[in-house]
């Protein structure tokens, strides 16, 4: 059997962010009918139902965008909505007419992001050592 030593803490940062927040004209949100919380994204599609500003911003947003998405938005309640967009940024399709997803989230939720500092909780490792070689009792 081999083991290892690995010793970790948690701690809060003031790291990048990204703060949602509402876009000049905007929201444009349909309060929900939908029974339970859905969320879809997938490439070209974001597909939400019954779902908070917070929760839209923590669980769709901040994974594709690479940091922390906090909602600063001060919309309250529960929406649903669905919206596409242009899946590739860097290369775009001259058949497309679907926007970039910046673009589509100010067009279709009258929301936006916008760089901020903020706290962050990171993990720290305070020590690892290599895997060492130990017998079975």
């Amino acid at each position: 059997m081999r083991t290892f030593d690995l010793v970790v803490h948690n701690e809060t940062r003031q790291l990048p962010i990204y703060a949602l927040v509402v876009a000049k004209g905007g929201p444009y949100l349909t309060p929900s009918t939908s029974e339970g919380l859905t969320i879809h994204n997938q490439k070209g599609r974001v597909e939400c139902k019954k779902i908070t500003m917070k929760q839209f911003a923590e669980n769709s947003l901040t994974d594709p965008m690479g940091r922390t998405v906090v909602d600063k938005t001060g919309v309250t309640g529960e929406y649903d909505f669905d919206f596409r967009y242009a899946e590739d940024q860097a290369v775009p399709s001259p058949d497309s007419d679907l926007p970039d997803f910046l673009t589509a989230l100010r067009q279709h939720l009258g929301l936006r992001l916008e760089s901020q500092q903020g706290p962050v909780d990171v993990i720290v490792i305070d020590r690892a050592e290599k895997a060492s070689a130990t017998e079975a009792v």
